[in-house]
């Protein structure tokens, strides 16, 4: 059975504040939109409940799927603002990994209110140390900035730790065995 994981699903609370974040700070871009509302997504009011009739069932229209032909071409200005109160689904994702990896961006969440002694994060591997240093003090300027630069041994590497606009920790890391200035390993040994 091949399997590969393709996405991760964030409810946010600030959508247009997180896909400012997640472009301004990632690097990522949007790469497919849509208006809330499919059979699929989560209820407005009684969110706790799941649907009665068919709930067990995928739903029928194609709304989930990755857009096919150019839909992912999209400008690199800020076309992922809408006006107020629009409720989207959008998804992000770092350019030329369409295909590979995207995080999508449901409105409507509850804020996370992640606590320092959890590291529960997503990651993001950047260029070198400087490229670090350049995102921790941008993020200490603006104010949340969680953890500041630390150097770990491998596989950690160099990072800082981000909070992002609905309260969850981003790392960006330079050193580790993924992504962008990963070291070059020899049958599995660190350097």
């Amino acid at each position: 059975m091949a399997i590969a994981l393709t996405h991760i699903a964030l409810h946010v609370m600030d959508l247009e504040a997180c896909v400012d974040f997640y472009c301004s700070y990632a690097g990522m871009r949007v790469v497919h939109e849509r208006p809330c509302g499919n059979s699929h997504e989560r209820p407005s009011d009684n969110s706790h409940e799941r649907p009665s009739d068919n709930s067990h069932e995928r739903p029928s229209d194609n709304s989930h799927e990755r857009p096919s032909d150019n839909s992912h071409e999209r400008p690199s200005d800020n076309s992922h603002e809408r006006p107020s109160g629009a409720k989207r689904i959008v998804w992000l994702c770092e350019p030329g990994q369409e295909s590979q990896f995207i995080i999508v961006m449901l409105p409507g969440g509850e804020g996370h209110k992640q606590q320092m002694n959890d590291f529960s994060h997503l990651g993001f591997a950047l260029e070198s140390k400087a490229a670090v240093d350049k995102v921790a003090m941008r993020a200490e300027e603006e104010g949340i900035l969680v953890w500041g630069v630390r150097e770990d041994s491998y596989p950690a590497g160099y990072y800082c730790g981000v909070r992002d606009p609905d309260g969850n920790f981003i790392e960006f890391s330079y050193g580790q065995p993924l992504g962008p200035g990963a070291p070059e390993l020899i049958e599995g040994e660190p350097p």
